[in-house]
């Protein structure tokens, strides 16, 4: 953690939101917070008012996304507000990371098994949050974030970064192609990717932290990021649990969607 707490709580908060306490009914029940998964749009849209208004944050501040699984970043300022957050047609297009440095804004990162990750530099009061599946985190999202803070004034050597809840390792086995993209990307031996007994590859992005801080350290930092224990926690989800999350998959599709990050500057 940060020494000058203070100073980060004035300027930021984020959150990370389970599945509890919304409207949806049947498979999305019940905090679903996803409009692309054919959940009804009214309730999605009472489940962020409700989310928001938990965590202090209203609707029209909300800044979403399309997320499709891609390295492109955007950064967004006040005129952003409200975007993608009562319909899909006005998201962010064609972006997984939101990079921001001004008041007044939400940013959210959706996520089933995927990896959201959020990046803050403190003393330039800039933040960024990127969805980081394997395609994105293996084809360089993080690095792209970081560079779009960087534009805004931001350091890799001062960066908080805090990873949410994603799929773990041994639930998440992947094959010749993503090994050899997460050894291109990571090394010859990076910690998160391992064989199972049988030979089959497992990646494990819930156990991203060993990974951000290469990351970071190829990015111009210096590899020691600091993980905050009470801010965002990293754990790992089960893709076969039934959980406060949710079950990441049913009959092979994403059924509900929890908002993973949630950031807002102080005005």
């Amino acid at each position: 953690m940060l020494n000058d707490s203070a100073i980060w709580k004035s300027l930021t908060s984020a959150r990370r939101l389970t599945l509890i306490g919304g409207v949806s009914r049947g498979p999305f029940g019940s905090l679903n917070l996803a409009l692309h998964v054919g959940d009804d749009d009214e309730a999605v849209v009472e489940n962020r008012r409700r989310a928001l208004g938990a965590l202090g944050g209203r609707l029209e501040e909300l800044v979403v996304a399309e997320q499709v699984h891609g390295t492109t970043v955007t950064v967004v300022a006040s005129e952003a507000a409200g975007r993608g957050s009562r319909s899909l047609l006005d998201a962010v297009p064609g972006t997984d990371a939101l990079v921001t440095h001004g008041p007044g804004l939400t940013l959210a990162v959706l996520v089933a098994d995927c990896a959201p990750v959020v990046l803050f530099d403190p003393h330039a009061a800039v933040v960024g949050c990127a969805h980081a599946g394997w395609r994105g985190a293996l084809g360089g999202v993080i690095e792209a974030t970081i560079e779009a803070m960087g534009s805004l004034g931001a350091r890799p050597e001062r960066l908080l970064v805090g990873v949410g809840p994603a799929i773990a390792g041994q639930r998440y086995e992947v094959g010749d192609e993503v090994a050899d993209a997460a050894r291109r990307h990571l090394g010859p031996h990076p910690r998160c990717l391992s064989a199972d007994s049988g030979g089959r590859w497992r990646l494990d992005l819930a156990g991203a932290g060993e990974t951000l801080s290469q990351i970071v350290a190829s990015s111009g930092g210096n590899g020691s990021l600091r993980l905050s224990d009470g801010w965002l926690e990293q754990a790992a989800i089960s893709a076969l649990s039934q959980s406060r999350y949710h079950p990441v998959l049913r009959d092979g599709l994403p059924i509900a969607q929890r908002a993973q990050i949630r950031v807002r500057f102080a005005q």
